[in-house]
């Protein structure tokens, strides 16, 4: 009796642990500027997934890609830093936008205003005449709602990818299998016992 009690206890064990590490899904949310008009300036929100980005800025406008040989609409650069505020916090934000060469292009979070850390890239000296080069910045740590981007020529998008806390299915199945298991050694051991 007490070697399938153990066969039973470790077999429910797997099974939680599997329940547990179950990795987590989630989606990738894009904020990009296809679809706004070209000339639309600052301050906009765009929404993916039920989250929302908050532009806000001096100067920056819309304007097609064409230039840089980007099919896609992008967010001209200003002097002043763009900010984007996100509708709830998340943990990883990637951009990708044009610069100049050499230049350095920051990326800065915080979380309800408070500085979180901060990521920056030198742009490097490849590409074709004086046309700016594609580039990427991506940050994740500790939680944050808030982003600066500084010393960018255009802005193609930003993205995040957000984890969902919804179990799948089939760990949603073993931990009831689980669930029922424990159920069933619970009523061994009562009938056990009043023998």
């Amino acid at each position: 009796m007490k070697r399938q009690s153990s066969r039973v206890l470790s077999t429910l064990a797997v099974l939680g642990s599997l329940c547990l590490s179950a990795e987590a899904h989630g989606a990738t949310l894009v904020f990009g500027f296809d679809g706004k008009t070209v000339g639309d300036t600052v301050p906009f929100t765009l929404t993916d997934g039920g989250l929302s980005a908050t532009f806000t800025g001096i100067g920056n406008a819309v304007s097609s890609g064409f230039f840089f040989g980007d099919p896609h609409q992008v967010l001209l650069g200003a002097t002043d830093p763009l900010d984007i505020t996100f509708s709830a916090p998340i943990d990883n934000v990637s951009s990708v936008f044009y610069g100049a060469r050499g230049s350095t292009v920051t990326l800065t979070a915080y979380n309800g205003g408070v500085f979180v850390g901060s990521v920056d890239t030198v742009v490097p000296g490849l590409g074709q005449g004086n046309k700016p080069v594609l580039d990427f910045l991506n940050f994740s740590g500790s939680a944050f709602d808030e982003i600066t981007l500084t010393n960018f020529v255009a802005l193609n998008d930003v993205s995040t990818n957000v984890r969902s806390a919804v179990p799948e299915p089939a760990s949603l199945a073993a931990l009831g299998f689980g669930v029922m298991g424990v159920m069933a050694l619970g009523l061994r051991r009562k009938r056990a016992i009043t023998f």
